[in-house]
């Protein structure tokens, strides 16, 4: 049967989920080093005036290189790294935005791992899964929902410690130009924010409302 969530018509101004995980569920995540990798990958495309330091191969002398920037394209609105799997949250301000930034971060990270694992082949179960959000309240629920995943590995008190989610730049009020996180908090302070995350108790209850079926849709399957 295939895949749900295989998206491919995309539309300028709309709000997709688009997660993906290892193949054969395989840890892709396997440190700090790799986290800090995949989210420098976003930072590379997505950040304004961004540029690259590299050695010239025959002076040996820094030169810094201008990245083939994605930010003109889609706005990454949250995010969140767990150790087989990854969510974005994004806005597409052109229709081949979301194309364009996942074959670029996906590419590269893959590369990455591949070379210091000593590995050949593809990382990722299969291409990345994308589906629109519709409404409002889809919006806020599926962004809890992204910043809930640490809860299978952290307490409810460190959920705001975790490093490789949208949702500690939130509580440190970590303002990135690579990352538009103000948007999912809309009208909403940091705080009422922070206790509408963190006053849901178990995101992973089948009987809890994070799983209603105005947001089944947009999870992983």
């Amino acid at each position: 049967m295939p895949s749900r969530n295989i998206y491919k018509v995309f539309a300028e101004g709309a709000y997709y989920h688009v997660y993906n995980r290892g193949v054969e569920r395989r840890v892709i995540f396997q440190d700090s080093e790799d986290y800090h990798v995949f989210i420098n990958n976003l930072r590379r495309y997505l950040e304004p005036g961004f540029v690259l330091e590299r050695k010239d191969p025959k002076t040996k002398q820094s030169i810094f290189v201008t990245p083939n920037y994605s930010y003109d394209k889609i706005s990454l609105l949250a995010f969140c790294l767990m150790p087989n799997h990854y969510h974005l949250l994004v806005k597409l301000k052109k229709k081949e935005g979301l194309t364009d930034l996942t074959k670029k971060i996906c590419t590269n990270y893959t590369n990455y791992f591949n070379e210091k694992n000593d590995r050949v082949g593809k990382l990722y179960q299969a291409i990345y899964k994308a589906v629109p959000i519709t409404t409002g309240e889809q919006f806020l629920h599926l962004a809890r929902y992204i910043h809930l995943n640490p809860l299978e590995m952290v307490s409810k008190d460190s959920l705001k410690d975790y490093r490789f989610s949208s949702y500690y730049y939130i509580n440190k009020n970590i303002k990135e130009g690579w990352l538009c996180w103000d948007e999912v908090l809309g009208d909403m302070t940091v705080a009422r924010y922070k206790d509408f995350v963190e006053s849901y108790i178990d995101p992973l209850d089948g009987d809890s409302d994070i799983k209603k079926p105005y947001i089944d849709n947009l999870l992983l399957e």
